[in-house]
């Protein structure tokens, strides 16, 4: 008798294993339906449609309640909705599902720069670069720097700025923003040779405030000529603005 109950035992066991097996794998599996949701769902965020992509990405997660990608894309469109409770909620749930998911945890340090929680962003951020390596993006850097900014950590500011540069060294804005540092703390000839950087890089819309800029630390060092010449420069840049019209 007893060894007939194991035996049952052992075989109500072996088939609950089973079960469990096939449960988990429906679940971690994405249905053609979520799999469609989230695409549609992705579709509205690249057109900035972050308020119509929420409910779809919570079709997504209705579907697949398995789906991290989808619970960090809501949890994006949350927060660019400034609805950064839900944000928040979301993005703990997709770090939750994956600890190593670099992408969320940068976005909830630009929650915590939202919430003027700095030292929490940058916090936030080491981990999320950490976790990335390599595969950092530029701007991840440039926006841990500007929270140094606010907190005052100079040096740290300019080392991400630098970072950042060296990353994407066709990129202006961290050109500008190390620049911006240089001259605040009297670097000026290191600001001047950043603003010169970003201007020579294109033509774009910001170059007659780089010339503005660069037209003071020309005053800072003596240089009233180059300062007048970048002032000019600085004025028809505007006016071809204006022209276009």
């Amino acid at each position: 008798m007893m060894e007939n109950f194991i035996a049952k035992c052992l075989a109500l066991s072996a088939s609950l294993a089973l079960l469990a097996f096939f449960v988990g794998s429906v679940h971690a599996r994405p249905s053609a339906g979520s799999t469609r949701a989230y695409q549609n769902g992705m579709t509205l965020v690249n057109h900035n449609k972050y308020r119509a992509a929420i409910p779809v990405f919570s079709e997504a997660i209705r579907l697949n309640p398995g789906d991290a990608l989808a619970f960090y894309e809501r949890g994006r469109a949350y927060l660019n909705c400034e609805d950064t409770s839900s944000a928040r909620r979301d993005l703990d749930q997709a770090i939750a599902m994956n600890p190593s998911f670099a992408k969320a945890y940068f976005e909830k340090a630009r929650l915590f720069s939202e919430l003027e929680q700095n030292e929490l962003a940058i916090a936030t951020c080491d981990k999320a670069i950490a976790l990335a390596g390599a595969e950092t993006p530029s701007f991840w850097y440039k926006d841990r720097g500007s929270w140094h900014v606010l907190l005052g950590h100079t040096e740290k500011a300019i080392s991400d700025f630098s970072t950042a540069i060296e990353r994407e060294p066709k990129e202006i804005w961290g050109y500008f923003s190390r620049a911006s540092i240089y001259s605040k703390t009297g670097r000026y000839q290191l600001a001047i040779d950043d603003l010169s950087k970003a201007i020579a890089l294109e033509k774009h819309s910001e170059r007659s405030r780089f010339y503005q800029v660069r037209a003071n630390c020309y005053d800072k060092i003596g240089k009233a000529d180059l300062a007048s010449k970048d002032r000019k420069a600085a004025a028809g840049e505007l006016d071809s603005d204006w022209a276009k019209f």
